[in-house]
């Protein structure tokens, strides 16, 4: 059955104000959590630290995003936003709104910060986990705050667009072109109604991923493989939920 959407703020259309077509959010289609998550994330974040990639930072009543001296890994994983899942796992009222708070730091602080913010890879794990997350993203009363958060997603959308389309020249660029393009698919499933952004990504995903450049890359390293068979499998069970076809490459690439 597919995921059910927990506000019905999440059907309303949203109109970005960078321009482009009225784009809505498709009820179901909240791509599953495939990757563990630690419940004591957010018990640690409330005492005052924020840890992520193996380093645990001191705030300090700072907002992550105001931290400027921290290893490159910790800021990588402050942007792929890929700790929601940890934030999601916590019990009590109190995460949500924290989560919320720190999603607005984003959104006024965020991108001017660092120029990691706009690594293809990076803007590619932050559009899967804002989609894995949508629901607890959207859940708000606030009409600003929502559609700032869907004119974030949409303007990372339109960059992996962007981005997506140049030649990759080495095998990091070959990697980050098929996360991008994953991105890309489930963000036409979740956010497209003609298809038509799933149907350009997914053809392209396919000849990405039979390039031998980036197959070569990609499959025989073992962490960048046990990462992109979860998100292969987050894909095909998005198709399955919302009752379309698994396209025969990503059945493919998942068994291979």
């Amino acid at each position: 059955m597919p995921t059910p959407l927990l506000s019905t703020r999440l059907k309303r259309a949203f109109l970005p104000t960078m321009g482009g077509r009225r784009r809505t959010l498709v009820l179901g289609a909240i791509p599953p959590n495939l990757r563990p998550a630690d419940e004591m994330f957010h018990a640690e974040w409330a005492d005052g630290r924020f840890a992520l990639a193996g380093s645990s930072i001191v705030l300090a009543g700072r907002t992550p995003f105001e931290i400027v001296m921290a290893p490159d890994a910790w800021t990588r994983a402050l942007y792929e936003f890929a700790w929601l899942r940890h934030v999601a796992a916590a019990s009590g009222s109190d995460a949500a709104l924290h989560m919320e708070a720190l999603v607005a730091d984003w959104l006024t602080l965020g991108r001017r910060r660092n120029v990691v913010a706009d690594v293809g890879a990076v803007v590619a794990r932050r559009v899967l986990s804002w989609l894995a997350h949508a629901d607890m993203l959207l859940q708000t009363d606030d009409a600003v705050h929502y559609d700032a958060v869907l004119e974030a997603l949409n303007a990372d959308i339109r960059r992996l667009e962007s981005t997506t389309r140049a030649t990759p020249t080495t095998a990091a660029d070959a990697a980050a072109r098929v996360l991008g393009l994953i991105a890309l698919v489930q963000a036409g499933l979740c956010m497209d109604d003609d298809r038509g952004l799933t149907q350009r990504a997914a053809t392209a995903l396919a000849s990405a991923l039979e390039e031998t450049k980036a197959a070569a890359s990609i499959w025989r390293t073992p962490d960048a493989l046990a990462s992109l068979l979860v998100d292969l499998e987050t894909l095909r069970r998005l198709y399955r939920m919302l009752a379309l076809p698994v396209p025969p490459f990503v059945a493919a690439a998942v068994a291979r």
